[in-house]
């Protein structure tokens, strides 16, 4: 564990950027394209961003000049005075990709840890510019790199070891995934049977005329990227460099920018996708769309998502996924906020959950279980919830397992539609309200009952009520079944007369969720359980 937290991240009165490069970064004044993009969707405000690039240079040849007294970098990083939100590091274009035993590459991991500590003086966090490999491979060094995708590839590779190399001294660095996204443009074009070096494809198109340097059309998607990379926005419908007049490819450009980098936010390191043990109680951002991912055991007095900033409503969104573990004891969604909780996977159980304003709680899998309190709107496609709370707004189940708690009830102001699993094995009451909604709409969902209970839905009313017949035990079962015979339904083979579950037997809908024959066996879907030497060449760029 790195030794830094977050409770709350920086409001959002402003960010300041520093562009390091060469060649790569000059072109086409993509540091002014960056805050374009940015003033485009009014991420901070104000938004600063400044560059200092000398062609061909290398990062070590960047910290040179960073400890020259006079020397630009110098001044930005130590001198002046400046302070730093990101400072951005981009190396020449080759040397990344090399062998670590290579001279150049292993004085560009030296320097990218001695810069990461200028830029921690200056009071930010480095993002390093994963930078494109050449259009047709390196013809200075064909062995290393024939073509295109064997570049990128080892260009990715060295910018994860820079990456490393900062992480190692216990310090957090990012990564900007631009030439993952360039790969994307170039699989496209052979996912559509076309040629990506033919001068008509949507690759080609993104290199200038010595298929190294980036076209107008190419830093367009480059600040796309860094817009994402930096914010957490999708810098898809942005109106930004509308003097690039071929509009379909503008959209199609930004939308694999959006791919790059937001359809895995965990891919690669970024600033505004975190885990659990980089927070301590409050999941929100006023500017960046911050995430926070669990998936390991975590626990938490209170955990507010997506709360207010200064008068600024905050974002904040908590994923669950599998492996993950989150006790929680008061859970706020929405406080002044927007906040979406999204449970994929492990487990997630909170004493008390509070809605305050704009949230969501979508569940694809996972177990959830809510002591009490109030949960924002809820998608139910999967998964487990389970517990006595009152949703403020529609309850929308299209799969998985719903189920209250014993003494308790859900209750839904908006409109509720049950098409997946009602649960009511744990209700010991002879005649217990287990969902009162507003509207209240069957789409055919199972029941999921104990042999002495029955399920009786009002629509009219609203309300789904549990009836029982007989004196529940202590263990919550009914008398023990008369034992059936276990099929496979899938093969039709009788494997014999067996003990049913004590403790749950399945009626009315529930054949084929929890193991029902038609016949009143087990069904087969519980049989499963049974059982070099290279001379390297390099350009100045």
């Amino acid at each position: 564990m790195l030794g830094w937290m977050f409770s709350v991240c920086a409001v959002a009165a402003g960010q300041q950027v520093l562009f390091v490069g060469n060649s790569y970064t000059a072109f086409n004044g993509l540091h002014e394209r960056v805050a374009e993009n940015v003033a485009a969707d009014a991420v901070w405000d104000p938004f600063t961003v400044e560059a200092i690039t000398t062609g061909g240079y290398t990062l070590p040849r960047h910290l040179a000049d960073a400890e020259t007294p006079g020397r630009p970098l110098h001044e930005a990083l130590v001198s002046g005075g400046m302070v730093w939100d990101t400072v951005v590091l981009q190396d020449q274009s080759q040397i990344p990709a090399f062998p670590e035993d290579v001279p150049d590459k292993a004085a560009s991991l030296e320097a990218v840890v001695a810069l990461d500590a200028l830029v921690a003086g200056a009071g930010g966090q480095t993002l390093l510019f994963q930078t494109w490999g050449r259009r047709d491979g390196d013809a200075l060094n064909p062995e290393l790199f024939p073509d295109y995708p064997t570049m990128q590839d080892a260009l990715t590779d060295g910018y994860w070891a820079y990456h490393h190399a900062i992480e190692s001294t216990g310090r957090r660095a990012w990564i900007a995934p631009v030439g993952e996204a360039w790969r994307l443009v170039w699989g496209d074009v052979l996912a559509s049977g076309g040629d990506p070096g033919s001068p008509e494809s949507d690759f080609h198109r993104l290199y200038s005329g010595d298929g190294s340097h980036p076209s107008p059309y190419g830093s367009f998607l480059v600040a796309a990227v860094f817009h994402a990379a930096l914010s957490g926005h999708d810098p898809q419908g942005n109106a930004v460099q509308e003097e690039l007049e071929d509009e379909r490819y503008r959209a199609y450009l930004q939308e694999v920018a959006a791919r790059a980098v937001l359809s895995d936010p965990y891919a690669f390191p970024l600033p505004w996708a975190l885990y659990i043990p980089d927070v301590t109680d409050t999941v929100s951002d006023p500017a960046m769309r911050l995430q926070v991912r669990v998936a390991t055991t975590a626990a938490r007095d209170a955990l507010a998502v997506g709360v207010e900033h200064d008068g600024e409503s905050g974002y904040g969104h908590l994923w669950v996924t599998a492996g993950g573990d989150l006790t929680v004891g008061t859970l706020t969604v929405g406080a002044g906020g927007e906040g979406l909780l999204a449970v994929e996977g492990g487990v997630l159980t909170v004493t008390t959950a509070s809605t305050m304003g704009s949230g969501q709680l979508e569940q694809s899998g996972g177990e959830v279980t809510i002591g009490a309190g109030v949960l924002p709107p809820v998608m139910l496609t999967g998964g487990a919830l389970a517990g006595a709370f009152e949703v403020s707004g529609d309850l929308t189940q299209t799969g998985g397992r719903l189920s209250p708690s014993e003494g308790g009830a859900l209750t839904v102001s908006g409109t509720a539609v049950l098409d997946g699993a009602l649960d009511v094995t744990a209700v010991t009451g002879e005649s217990q309200v287990v969902l009162t909604a507003s509207t209240l709409v069957d789409g055919g969902f199972e029941r999921v009952t104990r042999a002495d209970q029955e399920v009786v839905v009002d629509e009219a009313a609203g309300t789904i009520t549990v009836l029982s017949s007989g004196t529940v035990s202590d263990t919550g079962t009914s008398a023990t079944p008369t034992p059936g015979t276990l099929t496979d339904t899938s093969s039709g083979i009788d494997t014999g007369t067996v003990p049913w579950d004590t403790g749950m037997v399945c009626k009315e809908k529930c054949d084929g969720f929890c193991g029902c024959s038609a016949s009143g066996g087990l069904a087969g879907g519980w049989l499963g359980l049974l059982g070099v030497g290279l001379v390297l060449r390099r350009r100045r760029s």
